[in-house]
This record gives structure tokens, C-alpha cells and sequence, in this order.
């Protein structure tokens, strides 16, 4: 998936970062994130004011913790662009 405008591509289950989903990259951060929200929240929303953080609940274990910091590195200087998502 290449992320233009973030409004379509699901931030926690598209392949949209470098080809890759975050639920395969930080599985057990993405196991705190509600199934609602990991089905729903944009790439757009959760970037916005870093809302994606916000939808992480309960306790992060070592691993979730390494992986939350691998995932806000990552997302910290990412664009978007005016144009649309496109699914690859």
C-alpha cells in the first residue's frame, strides 16, 4: 500500500508502512489496541496528535515497550500527501 493522504489506509492492520503491517512488525503492542480500533483508525487519525497512542491499553510488557518505541520512531516523520491511497 502507498500512503498519499492517510484517509483510507488502516493504520494498525494495512501493509503501509514499508510494506509491512504494523500487527506484524509490533504484534504484541498491537494486542493492546482494542480489535474496534485496530479495524477502524486511519493512518490520517492516528498520526494526527499521535492519537494512534491513545488507542494502546493496558500494561506494556519489555517487548510492547521496545516495540512501541520502534513503531514511534518510525511514524515520527511521516508526510502525508494531498493525494489518495493506493492499494499495491
Amino acid at each position: 500500500m502507498v500512503v498519499g493522504n492517510g484517509a483510507t489506509a488502516q493504520f494498525w492492520e494495512d501493509r503501509w508502512m514499508d510494506g509491512q503491517a504494523i500487527s506484524e512488525l509490533a504484534s504484541d503492542l498491537h494486542l493492546l489496541v482494542p480489535k474496534r480500533l485496530r479495524k477502524t483508525r486511519t493512518v490520517c487519525e492516528a498520526l494526527t496528535d499521535r492519537r494512534w497512542i491513545r488507542d494502546i491499553q493496558g500494561a506494556l510488557g519489555p517487548l510492547a515497550l521496545w516495540q512501541y518505541i520502534q513503531i514511534w520512531k518510525r511514524t515520527h516523520d511521516v508526510r502525508l500527501s494531498d493525494s489518495v491511497d493506493v492499494l499495491s
